[in-house]
């Protein structure tokens, strides 16, 4: 496993999804709240978490939310929220273990959206919607002997990068399809092989 530089992207894939019972949720604003083991930040894409808030003497009450980012395990409140004071965790829901098939040493990657047109007939000016959002980039890294890739273009299924600005900082995460794997080499340097991925809108968000 390489060291981790300035900037580093790593791939990640999942294994079975596994509880997420009683999980503790820490305050970031009255509004938001995150699963406090970063570990299980990751929530399974068909499980829909229930939250509770303890009642101060030993129950527990179910609680509602706005939203929540399955890649970051961050829950939205809508209204006044909920003070640092409180305790909120999870009553049921799965969150899924990540564990990193490899590192890339450079990458790109992009964020966009369509545009679709829906001017009226005779308007003067050009009208449009927000569409599909996606995201596209390329991972660079050092040759690997592992089928990892070509196992998960075949296979179809989406798998988490992660992305490392800077040592120490929060990961950046989306899900995405990879698209190509690409190999270049050259005399005077080490075999490359290169990776392009896409994200949908759905895999993006959720």
């Amino acid at each position: 496993m390489p060291e981790l530089a300035g900037k580093a992207a790593a791939i990640k894939i999942s294994g079975t999804a596994a509880s997420l019972a009683e999980e503790a949720l820490e305050h970031v604003t009255d509004n938001t709240w995150q699963i406090e083991t970063a570990t299980k930040q990751v929530i399974d894409r068909d499980s829909t978490p229930v939250l509770e808030l303890s009642d101060g003497i030993g129950g527990w009450d179910d609680i509602a939310y706005t939203s929540v980012n399955k890649l970051t395990g961050v829950f939205t409140f809508s209204g006044d929220g909920y003070e640092d004071t409180e305790e909120i965790r999870v009553k049921t829901g799965n969150y899924l273990p990540m564990s990193t098939a490899t590192y890339a040493h450079e990458f790109s990657y992009s964020r966009g959206v369509e545009l679709p047109e829906v001017t009226p007939f005779g308007a003067t000016h050009k009208n449009r919607l927000a569409g599909l959002k996606f995201a596209s980039g390329t991972l660079s890294q050092w040759d690997a002997t592992s089928e990892y890739y070509t196992d998960a273009l075949v296979a179809g299924d989406p798998v988490v990068i992660e992305f490392l600005y800077e040592t120490g900082a929060d990961p950046v995460r989306v899900w995405a399809l990879l698209e190509s794997v690409e190999m270049a080499a050259a005399i005077a340097d080490p075999q490359n092989q290169v990776v392009s991925f896409i994200s949908t809108d759905e895999l993006l968000d959720n």
